[in-house]
């Protein structure tokens, strides 16, 4: 990893003699995770202890309780991995009060936390540096290349990202690593979780009918990267925008959780044929997602679109809409449409949503709502409500990118979208075989 992977939050020192601590939480993961081998660096530098953290916030409401087992079983195996490298991680449930006294009485030498560009955990990570006596900082394993160092501003769109990251992106390409056996830690201290008392305790909404399509972890994140290079990505650049050849990755929600390193899936393909597209995806896509939450503390509203978006849905807020419908009619996949119907149900059954489909979805949430905000905060309820890797920058990016032109460019005008981009039903018909894809989730209505 590279020292620009380090962000300060406060300017304390190191203090002697306590153990490093890193508090894991975006990167659960053993292999290319940054913040960890940072930790281990400096434990090993100074002959002390290394303790890994996770502070479980059991009661997110807006996730769902298969999207915490999804994670804490993901956390489960790290658990174990870690042991095999006398390195303990504690979980702790306690609320953020009550876990910075649990950090305090570590007197830890440093605290290590995994970035986000979310306000939401930047602010929380920015409450911790300010309380504790230590020095605090953070880094950027969910990029390769560090979103501070990338750009200091907020790009305006993939073509002016895109010439920063073929500059930076092979100074920050290295081979995988894993951390050593942790010699100075006190033998047997493994603190193995215990994934069913860990899931008795989150109190989110049990979904119906939801059951993820991929298992959690890092070792399956690994092997749907294999199978993806060995048997998908030779033919992704053509059949990537066709939801039922499901020639997908799948590996979004395993990044959003971190349970793999974007460096990792790179070094997979990277020297493989017919690669640009999915690079274009993983790395120029996703770090522009990064540095638009990172520097737009309004992502998730119509406040964070530009000025041109904004004065064209505010002049089209007025024009009459064929159908309007409410978040439960949303929610519940009940409108007239059964394309759409489809991605919903695709949605709320298995916590994915092919990317294409995903665009038509919020173009028509937009289309159907009363205004451009109550679509984008219809859009941001239901994505993270369900998604898998909902919660995250891509999702919020993708959002304002299909309602309020997010690194995109003014289109033809027309009524409700304005000079947003539009997209239809005969669109998907000419994309693909949209009738093949209702049938497969609406059987009873194809």
């Amino acid at each position: 990893m590279s020292p620009e992977n380090i962000k300060e939050l406060n300017k304390k020192p190191l203090l002697v003699g306590g153990p490093v601590i890193y508090l894991m939480s975006k990167d659960i993961r053993v292999k290319n995770n940054p913040s960890l081998m940072y930790a281990q660096r400096l434990a090993l530098e100074n002959k002390l202890e290394l303790k890994v953290y996770f502070n479980l916030y059991a009661d997110l409401s807006v996730r769902s309780y298969q999207h915490f087992a999804f994670m804490i079983k993901g956390i489960e195996e790290v658990s174990v991995k870690l042991a095999k490298l006398n390195i303990p991680l504690v979980v702790s449930t306690s609320s953020e009060k009550d876990f910075l006294t649990e950090l305090r009485k570590n007197k830890p030498c440093i605290l290590i936390l995994d970035h986000s560009s979310l306000k939401h955990a930047r602010k929380k990570q920015q409450r911790v540096a300010e309380r504790l006596d230590c020095k605090v900082v953070t880094c950027d394993g969910r990029n390769i290349i560090p979103v501070w160092y990338l750009s200091d501003k907020e790009e305006h769109s993939a073509r002016t990202i895109r010439p920063k990251i073929n500059k930076l992106l092979p100074l920050f390409i290295y081979k995988n690593k894993i951390p050593a056996f942790h010699s100075y830690n006190k033998q047997g201290d493994k603190n193995l979780i215990n994934c069913n008392k860990l899931l008795a305790k989150v109190k989110a909404k049990h979904l119906s009918d939801y059951k993820p399509q991929i298992i959690p972890g890092e070792d399956a994140a690994l092997d749907v990267l294999g199978r993806f290079v060995n048997l998908k990505l030779d033919n992704y650049q053509e059949t990537r925008s066709d939801p039922t050849k499901e020639s997908t990755s799948l590996l979004s929600a395993y990044l959003h959780f971190g349970m793999i390193s974007p460096l990792t899936i790179y070094s997979a393909v990277k020297d493989m044929d017919n690669n640009a597209a999915f690079i274009e995806e993983l790395v120029v896509r996703r770090e522009l997602a990064d540095n638009y939450c990172y520097n737009n503390h309004n992502y998730d509203n119509l406040k964070g679109a530009k000025d041109w978006a904004q004065k064209t849905l505010i002049k089209h807020l007025s024009d009459r809409r064929e159908f309007v419908y409410e978040l439960q009619e949303f929610e519940s996949a009940s409108t007239h449409d059964k394309a759409w119907n489809a991605a919903q149900t695709q949605m709320l059954r298995t916590g994915f949503m092919h990317g294409y489909m995903r665009m038509y979805w919020c173009k028509k949430i937009l289309e159907w709502s009363s205004s451009a905000e109550t679509a984008i905060q219809t859009a941001i309820y239901l994505n993270d409500k369900y998604q898998l890797d909902g919660l995250d920058s891509n999702g919020y990016t993708g959002i304002m990118w299909s309602i309020a032109g997010i690194h995109d460019r003014p289109w033809f005008e027309r009524e409700v979208y304005g000079s947003i981009r539009y997209m239809n039903f005969n669109g998907l018909k000419r994309k693909f075989n949209i009738d093949s894809y209702i049938s497969k989730w609406l059987p009873k209505q194809s």
